[in-house]
Order: structure tokens, then sequence, then C-alpha cells
């Protein structure tokens, strides 16, 4: 998990980085130094997901807690009404798996949906993924390529617009404090 911060087409330092977050161990961390974010910086949360079977089950998006998600919180001052969130445009996903159209149930757990049409992949989305959609490499890198970089739906202040990462970043790259010592 990743937030990160961007000011034009440069990445500023990560204001936080956990390669190794644990959901039974979830903390709050205490920035060790001060970030100001000035209009028109992006913050971006990124995360790793891992999505392998679990109890014979696929691991895929969604609220529960057997389903991945990736949400990080900022607290910030002064205060300011300001709730931002962003997300992927269903229907641009659901074309990804080749879906013309499709409609949605409520569960316990939210909306769920269901594939009418192509008839051969029809049912529900979950199936789809688990067990109908053939997960090629090139398939995999295409798609893993679009979440990152590709356009989604930002909302902030009520106003929703598309966004994505800038254009011609010039990525932060850490410096290596193991690398550091060695000289």
């Amino acid at each position: 998990m990743k937030t990160r911060h961007f000011r034009g087409n440069i990445e500023l330092p990560w204001i936080d980085f956990d390669n190794y977050y644990d959901f039974d161990f979830q903390q709050n961390k205490v920035l060790l130094e001060t970030r100001q974010i000035l209009p028109g910086d992006q913050l971006s949360v990124e995360c790793t997901y891992s999505s392998l079977w679990k109890g014979g089950q696929p691991v895929v998006g969604g609220h529960s807690t057997y389903k991945e998600m990736c949400q990080g919180v900022l607290w910030y001052y002064p205060r300011v009404d300001l709730q931002c969130m962003s997300l992927y445009d269903v229907e641009t996903h659901l074309a990804d798996f080749g879906v013309e159209t499709y409609h949605t149930v409520q569960d316990a757990s939210g909306f769920k949906y269901i594939i009418d049409l192509p008839t051969s992949i029809s049912g529900d989305y979950y199936d789809l993924v688990a067990n109908k959609f053939n997960w090629t490499k090139d398939f995999l890198r295409a798609y893993q390529e679009e979440r990152l970089y590709g356009y989604q739906m930002s909302q902030c202040g009520g106003t929703l617009w598309p966004t994505r990462y800038p254009e011609h970043l010039v990525q932060y790259i850490p410096q290596d404090d193991c690398e550091m010592n060695e000289l």
C-alpha cells in the first residue's frame, strides 16, 4: 500500500508506504514530517492485491472483509469540509471482460452484478471472473496496466470527473538506505 503525491507531472516523496500491510494489524500512523498539499496537487492510494483463491473461491474486489479493497484515510489541518474518493468506471471495467449488458441485485454485502449478454458469460460477475474468463498473461498484463495508469472517476466536494496519473510522469524513486550504507 502506497500513498503517492503528485505536483504537476512530478511525483513528490510518498506520504506513506507499507509493503507488508496486514488486515489483522490495522493501525493509524503518525507522519514523521508535515506535508503540504497545494491546490492542484493529486494524491493516489495504490495497492497491490493478493487475489489468490481462498477456500476454493476467488478473491475479488468488494466491501466485505472477505474481498479485496484499498482505502487510505488522511487527517489534515486546517479543517475543510472535504470528502474525496475515486473508483473505476463499472461500464468500462465490465466491458474489459466482454460484458454487453448487465443488471444489479442487492444482497447482504451490497450490489451484485448479474451479466445478461453475451449469453456465453451470463450470470454472476464473480463466476465470470473465477470460472468463465480466460486470464491469459497478455490480458493480465494489459488489465494491470489499465488499472494502474488508465482513467478512473474521482469525486471531491461533490464534483465527479475523470482523472489519471499525470502525463509524462517523473516518478519518485526512494533512496536505498542499504545501498548508501555500503559506500
